[in-house]
């Protein structure tokens, strides 16, 4: 008898159900595979593409959104990459004397218009125009003659909502306020605000502070409101004009956020790192989207002193959402949670340590059919290598000296070990007992993977795996496994060496009747 389990991937990792009501081709554990078209795919861990020549302790980069440059932030200066060389952009301030060791970690960038916005909790928030390699950084306006450095006035985050500026966790000159916030005068279109003063009866700019939750971490533009992350709290700030401006309403005291640049917006809805959990926040409602085993990896893993050097971004072309940690013993992210949106699907893959990742443009030369090493399924990279142009984009992470790498460029020699598992599978009816024979694997690959089955008497059992076996799709048709039960267990995996893609396993086997 064959058992045909096709279509591996479609409904990606679902831990926080029974497996033997699960589809046949849902997984119970996988990490560093990317699912495309229904196939498993090899993960990449991440390629060096463009060298830093500007020494700097880099904690920031990001892509500037209709602009040509990567712009990385770093202990003691600022600089911009235009695709073919760094130039220089720090404030003629400097930043050595005020910020120090891992202070580069907690910068945070937004955009208002076409204008980069940067900010340092130990510095002050700068501007970068007009966008130009020999325009250096300059110290963003309070008020008319006033900026917010000769005030002495500092914000944990500066984040824009549609022509303002939010400025949230305050410090002015010696008084720290963890829970106010500001907001600015809308600014003109590709303009900055002209004024912070709240006191300037020409302008609609404020300052007012949140009731709940305690500090204020972050905040981000959910549609027409904007949302205060606070670290037990969730408060939405909607429009209202006249006097009041803004009106604020509790979203929940139930959930908070992790840390800084830990939410991100997708098609309406915020993803965010929390306390022991991911969740999305739809305006309305809060709601967790991990199953079970991945939450309990998730919790047990992350580091407890380095948390808050967690960071999420997004790759729009794949439909990606990741969410990078640090584990225990590491200082920066180690591992990603992979939300795909599309398909509602997770996982999980490993990380080179790397301070912060942004999407972005591509930075390698392009692949063509006479360069390409894989094929059309497999290869998941981008194509065209014009930075100008949002086809090629991806997703590029920064090390601590600033060098560029894609975490999603293909590359033979820098492939992570994958795995894919399922257990539970009901063969026949869990009366019946049978024996597997044979595995044809329905695989691609240049070398070779190794191919595991097991079974288990009862639901909630342990599998009992036999060894595993190596197969070579290019010599080989399949594979002789032997295993005795009542459920079905399966697991293909690689140690790194070579990619491979996974649509599927025949497994052949005997039914020796109800025990």
């Amino acid at each position: 008898m064959l058992l045909q389990i096709h279509n591996l991937g479609h409904s990606g990792v679902v831990s926080d159900r029974d497996p033997t009501v699960l589809p046949l081709e849902a997984i119970s554990y996988g990490e560093n595979y990317k699912v495309v078209n229904d196939k498993i795919v090899s993960a990449y861990n991440d390629k060096l593409t463009v060298t830093q020549t500007i020494t700097q302790a880099c904690g920031h980069v990001f892509w500037a959104p209709n602009t040509s440059f990567y712009i990385t932030m770093a202990r003691t200066l600022a600089a911009v990459y235009n695709g073919s060389a760094w130039s220089n952009i720090t404030d003629t301030g400097g930043y050595a004397a005020a910020i120090g060791t891992d202070q580069e970690l907690l910068w945070t960038h937004c955009m208002i218009g076409n204008i980069p916005i940067v900010n340092n909790p130990q510095v002050w928030p700068s501007y970068w125009s007009p966008q130009q390699t020999t325009q250096v950084l300059q110290p963003l306006n309070f008020n008319a003659g006033n900026t917010w450095k000769f005030l002495t006035y500092h914000a944990k985050v500066i984040r824009s909502h549609n022509n303002f500026l939010f400025a949230l966790n305050l410090t002015e000159g010696a008084t720290v306020y963890p829970t106010s916030y500001r907001w600015s005068h809308p600014a003109d279109v590709n303009g900055l605000p002209y004024t912070w003063d709240e006191t300037d009866l020409a302008a609609i700019a404020g300052k007012a502070s949140i009731g709940v939750g305690g500090d204020i971490i972050d905040g981000m533009t959910l549609r027409d409101a904007f949302v205060i992350y606070s670290r037990t709290a969730i408060t939405v700030l909607d429009y209202v004009g006249g006097e009041f401006i803004w009106s604020s309403r509790t979203l929940t005291t139930s959930h908070g956020l992790l840390a800084v640049n830990c939410v991100i917006e997708v098609n309406g809805v915020h993803y965010f790192m929390s306390v022991g959990d991911i969740m999305a926040n739809d305006g309305n409602s809060v709601t967790s989207i991990l199953s079970n085993r991945i939450k309990d990896n998730f919790v047990a893993t992350m580091s407890p002193t380095k948390y808050a050097n967690s960071f999420v971004c997004s790759n729009l072309l794949t439909k990606e959402i990741w969410f990078c940690y640090p584990e225990i013993g590491n200082t920066y992210p180690s591992k990603a949670i992979v939300l795909n949106y599309e398909f509602n699907t997770l996982t999980q893959r490993t990380l080179i340590q790397r301070p912060y990742a942004t999407f972005g443009p591509q930075l390698t030369a392009q692949i063509s059919w006479t360069t390409v090493a894989d094929t059309w399924d497999s290869i998941g990279t981008p194509w065209g290598s014009d930075l100008s142009a949002s086809s090629t984009n991806t997703i590029v992470a920064a090390n601590t000296s600033g060098d560029l790498y894609s975490l999603e460029i293909y590359d033979v020699t820098n492939i992570q070990g994958t795995i894919a598992e399922r257990e539970g599978i009901i063969v026949n009816d869990q009366m019946q007992v049978f024996t597997t024979t044979s595995v044809y694997p329905n695989i691609t690959s240049t070398g070779s993977v190794w191919i595991q089955l097991g079974a288990q008497d009862f639901a909630g059992y342990p599998v009992r795996w036999q060894t595993a076996s190596l197969f070579t799709p290019s010599t080989m048709r399949k594979v002789e496994q032997r295993a005795t039960g009542s459920l079905l267990a399966w697991r293909v995996f690689s140690d790194g060496a070579t990619p491979f893609t996974l649509t599927g396993l025949d497994i052949e086997y005997t039914l020796n009747g109800v025990r």
